[in-house]
């Protein structure tokens, strides 16, 4: 169990607008993550300029301590990857499930 376990992640819109593709450091998913350990819960002490978030097809990686994707999170990457349509959605860091597509849509 990683120190950011059971972490509320929100992707946004705005986020899959700034997102790049193929970016692992700066795919929706990344800035998302980001945001929400800079603005909230932080046990690992990280700043703007120190904390370090690496997305791949199959790990999210936080200052090198790496976690599952949730399914969801797993086939956002893909939809995005591939320039299909994909919509915001949350998750739980950690967790395999996610919580609500932000705009009541059950799938990308």
């Amino acid at each position: 169990m990683g120190r950011y376990t059971g972490l509320k992640i929100s992707v946004t819109a705005e986020d899959i607008q700034d997102g790049h593709v193929g970016a692992c450091e700066s795919c929706p998913i990344a800035i998302a993550v980001r945001r929400a350990i800079l603005s909230g819960p932080n046990p690992g002490g990280y700043d703007r300029y120190t904390l370090q978030v690496l997305v791949g097809d199959d790990f999210i990686s936080i200052g090198g301590e790496k976690y599952p994707h949730t399914e969801h999170s797993k086939t956002f990457v893909k939809y995005f990857d591939s320039e299909l349509e994909t919509r915001p959605f949350e998750f739980v860091l950690g967790e395999d499930f996610y919580l609500e597509d932000m705009d009541d849509m059950d799938v990308m």
